[in-house]
């Protein structure tokens, strides 16, 4: 769990749109009211995966007649 946690902190900083060198000191000093939580939640994610050896997970490019696509309209 504690690498879940510093995955979290890690993507908090990451988020915060900061320059490395303007980093604060201090979680509580980072500008949360101008931080995006989807963000946050993404790059949660992609520590996640870095911690795990599995990031990038994209197996080769994936070319455009790859992605599916649905037609919505009725």
């Amino acid at each position: 769990m504690r690498d879940i946690q510093d995955c979290y902190i890690r993507a908090c900083y990451e988020s915060s749109g900061l320059a490395l060198v303007d980093y604060p000191a201090s979680l509580y000093e980072l500008p949360w009211d101008g931080m995006d939580p989807i963000a946050v939640i993404q790059n949660t994610l992609c520590n996640i995966e870095k911690k795990m050896g599995i990031f990038p997970n994209i197996k080769g490019s994936v070319g455009e007649s790859d992605i599916p696509w649905f037609n919505l309209s009725t």
